[in-house]
């Protein structure tokens, strides 16, 4: 019988994903997720949040078909207003950033910068997500530091 392990050179680990997340911004367990962050809303409207998720491809992917995918699924959702779709490097790493608002069913209006990136190593392509959700209510207050805990990311792929 052979050993098979996760993560080995055969199956690599995810990459290591870092952000400065400022102070009242709490860690969350999320299903379907690797890392939350809330500001939570003592007024009990809808926290601001960041989601980081990982999602492993048994294949190449370009950025170009991550935004690709990344446009597709945003046209899908409710009356849905683009603000900015832009290729940006951060941190020596080339990202696609999407910022636009839509109507979320159970929630109401919804603004999101969504962030990401893909991790080539061995036969497998990460693409590493990092999603900001604000309602408008918070806009002006959490916009800009989900941006800013965007910008710094530090990404470190698995080196096993």
């Amino acid at each position: 019988m052979t050993v098979s392990r996760f993560p080995s050179a055969q199956f690599p680990g995810f990459p290591s994903v870092e952000v400065e997340v400022p102070e009242g911004w709490l860690p969350r367990a999320v299903q379907d997720t690797v890392a939350a962050w809330v500001f939570p809303d003592e007024s009990g409207d809808f926290a601001s949040n960041l989601v980081l998720s990982i999602t492993r491809l048994a294949s190449s992917r370009s950025l170009a078909e991550t935004t690709q995918n990344i446009e597709q699924a945003t046209s899908q959702l409710n009356e849905v207003e683009l603000f900015d779709s832009v290729d940006v490097t951060l941190n020596g790493r080339d990202w696609h950033v999407h910022e636009y608002v839509f109507v979320h069913p159970q929630v109401g209006t919804l603004i999101q910068v969504m962030a990401a990136t893909n991790v080539q190593l061995g036969d497998f392509t990460d693409t590493v997500q990092l999603t900001g959700s604000i309602s408008p209510v918070n806009q002006e207050r959490d916009l800009d530091t989900v941006r800013d805990i965007i910008r710094s990311v530090q990404l470190t792929p698995y080196s096993g």
